[in-house]
Formats: structure tokens, sequence, C-alpha cells
């Protein structure tokens, strides 16, 4: 009996010191992915900016960034929004385009498309042909040939354009452009991000434009 009691006072504190290995381990485990967290929500959505999907002057003192998913309503409506506050103050704005892909249907192939032709420097036009007829594919089946023949009708380089939407290389670029936005706490689309200050939806966004501008023509900024 003596024995068996010694055997158990040498097993239970190693019982208890793996007990506390443990959970030192899930602590650690749990401060690591806050930091990744953290590291990640502090890569501003202006790092690396394609020049091809901007508008307007870098230096401009508003700065915005859109996440768009193409075949999304709401974003064909806030394109209108900043194309009618751009031709009355493109001196100081600057628009950076990204992408934001979601499950819906048309969504990932609709930003491929996209991509390839700001690759062919086609992107502001295709841009706005894509969200100006967004009705005739966003719910197609098979909304490819119509994504093509956009291209097409901009005198795309159709064998170049071809072979990119099928480059897994493009495919991980739409895709990391939604991470970023997914590590800045995006959930919907259109978001935008206009110096450094979030607004989720057009009217968020049209209602601080507008103030921002009677506010700079009355001198007040």
């Amino acid at each position: 009996m003596g024995e068996a009691k010694r055997r158990r006072k040498r097993v239970w504190p190693l019982r208890k010191i793996t007990g506390i290995a443990v959970r030192v381990m899930i602590v650690a485990v749990c401060i690591l992915a806050v930091i990744d967290f953290i590291a990640r929500r502090n890569v501003s959505v202006l790092d690396n900016p394609d020049p091809l999907r901007t508008v307007g002057d870098p230096q401009a003192s508003v700065q915005i960034i859109q996440f768009v998913d193409f075949q999304n309503p709401e974003v064909s409506r806030g394109a209108k929004v900043l194309d009618r506050f751009l031709k009355k103050h493109r001196q100081d704005m600057y628009v950076l385009t990204r992408y934001y892909v979601t499950p819906d249907r048309n969504s990932l192939i609709s930003a491929l498309h996209a991509e390839c032709a700001s690759r062919q420097g086609l992107f502001w036009p295709y841009y706005e042909e894509l969200l100006l007829k967004q009705q005739q594919w966003r719910t197609s089946r098979d909304a490819g040939p119509y994504l093509t023949l956009l291209a097409r009708n901009m005198s795309a380089d159709m064998e170049m354009f071809t072979s990119c939407v099928g480059d897994i290389e493009v495919k991980q670029a739409v895709e990391e452009d939604t991470r970023l936005g997914e590590s800045h706490g995006i959930h919907s689309v259109p978001t935008y991000f206009v110096n450094d200050r979030r607004f989720s939806g057009v009217d968020e966004l049209e209602k601080y434009l507008s103030e921002y501008f009677e506010n700079k023509r009355l001198g007040l900024l």
C-alpha cells in the first residue's frame, strides 16, 4: 500500500506538469493567432495598388478604395455615384478598385474577366460596360461568352484574353484582393474605404462625399 501511494505521488506531479504545458501551448497559439490577425489588419488597402485599376490623382485629398463584386446591383449603383463625384471633383479624388469575390453566381468569373481586361489596359471601359449591362449577364448560367464578347467589342487581344481568364495566377490575384478585404472586416459589398474610414453601402458613401465637398466649397476644410 505504501509503495502504491509513493507511485501515485510521483505520477501526479507529471500529470500536473503536462496539463500546465498544454494550457501554455494553447495560450501561445491564441496569442500568435491574435498577432497574425492584427498584422493582417495593419496591411493597408492602399498597399501595392494596381495603377491600371486606379483613376484620379494619387496625391488627392480624397482617397477611395472600393471593394466590388460585379454581379451585385448595389455595386452598379455605387459606380454611378462615384462617377458623378469624379466628374465634378476629379482633381480631388483618387479611386482604386479591388475585387471581392462571393459565392454568388458569376462573381468570380466576372472578376477574372475584369482583371484580364485590366492587364490589357482596358479595365475602366470594361468596368463601365460590365456594370452598365449587368442585367444581361449577372444571373446567366453561362456568362462566360457574354463577358468575353464585351472584351472583343473593345478590340482586346482575344488570344491573350482567353488564356488569361484560365490562368491560375489571375485567379490567385483576384482571391488575394478578397482576402485583403476580409482581413479588414468586409463581409458585404460594396464596401468603401475613404481616407481610412470604412463605409458599408452606397448611401453612406454618398452622404460622406456630399458633406465633404460641401464643406470644402464653404472653405471649412
